[in-house]
């Protein structure tokens, strides 16, 4: 896995394997459609599904709002989630790329340490992107 920052930290780029990336991909879907989470982070999610003229999906974008007190989003968006399928890789940008490192990619993990049906193999991508977040560094895994 390659967790690389870019643009000043306005940018940062998530490349992993085929099954680290579709577990990365469900949580994040997951994650979208939690009402709990969304409160609990002041957060509301648009998800845009992209499809191409041959009926396959390339890319699917998150957009993360904050809340207002009131409960409607900010017209602009903290911070988007590109996940791009034919690459296995996710891009996430804007002003607020830090909150994805801070709140969302420590959800993810805690949800599949928790979750009994994940396989030893899931339990170790956790760890990996468990180490990147902490060292802040790229790592490779096969």
């Amino acid at each position: 896995m390659n967790i690389i920052p870019k643009d000043g930290g306005r940018q940062l780029k998530i490349k992993c394997s085929a099954g680290c990336f579709e577990l990365l991909k469900s949580e994040l879907e997951k994650l979208a459609l939690d009402q709990e989470l969304s409160k609990t982070f002041r957060i509301a999610y648009i998800v845009e599904k992209s499809v191409d003229v041959a009926g396959n999906l390339p890319q699917i974008t998150i957009k993360v709002h904050s809340l207002r007190k009131n409960g409607t989003r900010t017209a602009r968006p903290k911070f988007t989630i590109n996940i791009y399928n034919t690459q296995c890789s996710l891009l996430i940008n804007g002003a607020c790329t830090q909150d994805f490192q801070d709140e969302i990619l420590p959800e993810i993990i805690k949800n599949m340490e928790q979750n009994p049906n994940f396989s030893s193999l899931d339990r170790t991508y956790a760890a990996v992107i468990d180490r990147c977040l902490e060292k802040s560094i790229t790592e490779q895994v096969v």
